[in-house]
């Protein structure tokens, strides 16, 4: 079977991004460790009261490594 290769786009174009964000180093550590284990698909789940910076934090980590992705979703 044949596959045929495909591109998405990285946009984030639509998330409202907060001025002054401090990325949390540590949190941003322990996703990238997660999701570099090895070369298996894995998962990562951000959880924790509205308001505390989960989207920001994915936002931030997608934007510093997204090169790293085939595609990112």
């Amino acid at each position: 079977m044949k596959y045929e290769s495909f591109s998405i786009p990285f946009s984030l174009s639509g998330v409202f991004e907060i001025e002054h964000f401090v990325a949390r180093e540590d949190e941003l550590r322990k996703v990238q460790r997660a999701l570099s284990s090895d070369s298996s698909r894995c998962t990562v789940v951000l959880y924790g009261l509205g308001g505390i910076g989960k989207t920001q934090l994915a936002v931030t980590y997608a934007k510093r490594y997204k090169d790293n992705y085939s595609a990112i979703f």
